[in-house]
């Protein structure tokens, strides 16, 4: 759920208030004798669908198109670089084309642990 999230906006305060909300929301429904079937799916989804309102609210005060890009520093490394043009890239999808994206790189790194590859 953390890895998730923190892909999806990227600040790991906020993150963490997300899943605590999250946790605090799921507690409230099972104290009621509610059940969830699938409690890892829920959470996920919940988690997903926390950050893209989370997303639409902070666009509401930053524009994304406002943000300067990155420049490329020689002393960093190839990976770090890589990293950051990813963000970059992340920060200006739509919240569903984003949470698509990880969702995609996860699997896709989940495949290549078990020899696999993505097309």
């Amino acid at each position: 759920m953390y890895s998730v999230a923190l892909n999806m906006i990227n600040d790991r305060d906020a993150v963490r208030d997300i899943i605590q909300d999250i946790f605090i929301y799921y507690h409230k429904i099972s104290k009621n004798g509610n059940t969830i079937n699938r409690p890892k799916s829920w959470l996920m989804r919940a988690t997903i669908n926390k950050c893209i309102d989370y997303s639409k609210e902070q666009k509401k005060y930053l524009k994304i198109d406002s943000i300067a890009p990155i420049p490329i520093i020689e002393d960093s490394t190839e990976k770090k670089q890589e990293k950051e043009i990813i963000k970059q890239a992340l920060a200006r999808l739509k919240p569903k084309e984003r949470v698509l994206a990880i969702l995609y790189r996860k699997l896709n790194e989940i495949l290549k642990k078990m020899d696999y590859e993505m097309y």
